[in-house]
């Protein structure tokens, strides 16, 4: 074998080789873009679960019988939106803002501890702010609830970057 033979074999084996991890990088990402999506979707819907499972609650204590009188005075203060008096586990939750401050934790075998969180807020409730879910200091009889999830295989582009998910609802009495 001649020497311009041999330079033409290593030259091509240098570039098998780059080709080889060039492959096993982009595959080494399509793991973790799988893994990312995977884990995305579980926290969606935990997420969604939480949220409809909040929007079957009643709307307010006030609403709820024999205290169904209908009047502003009546509904929750926004300071007090909360578990009520004497709920002090999460299956004695009643209505809507029994979820203002809740979390959990959900264990998965796979992607192990899911984070929820979930805020409750007073919103204006005419026709045009309703959707902008503009927050009211007083009483309304539209209430918007924020739900956030995210896990440690949430992270933005193979950074240390957490990512979020971000669910909202509205619910109007």
């Amino acid at each position: 074998m001649g020497t311009a033979q041999i330079l033409v074999l290593m030259a091509s084996l240098i570039i098998l080789g780059l080709l080889t991890l060039q492959f096993t990088g982009s595959s080494g990402r399509n793991a973790e873009s799988n893994l990312y999506n995977q884990a995305l979707l579980t926290g969606t819907g935990i997420g969604q679960s939480l949220l409809e499972e909040i929007r079957g609650k009643a709307f307010d204590e006030a609403v709820i019988p024999p205290n169904d009188t209908i009047q502003n005075p009546t509904l929750t203060p926004v300071i007090s939106l909360g578990r009520d008096a004497g709920e002090t586990t999460y299956d004695q939750f009643d209505d809507i803002d029994d979820y203002n401050n809740y979390s959990r934790t959900d264990s998965m075998s796979i992607f192990g501890n899911f984070f929820t969180t979930a805020k409750v807020y007073y919103i204006v409730n005419d026709i045009a702010n309703m959707g902008t879910g503009v927050y009211s200091a007083t009483p309304t009889f539209a209430k918007k609830i924020d739900v956030v999830v995210w896990n440690s295989f949430l992270r933005k582009d193979n950074t240390n970057i957490l990512d979020t998910i971000r669910l909202t609802g509205i619910k109007a009495y």
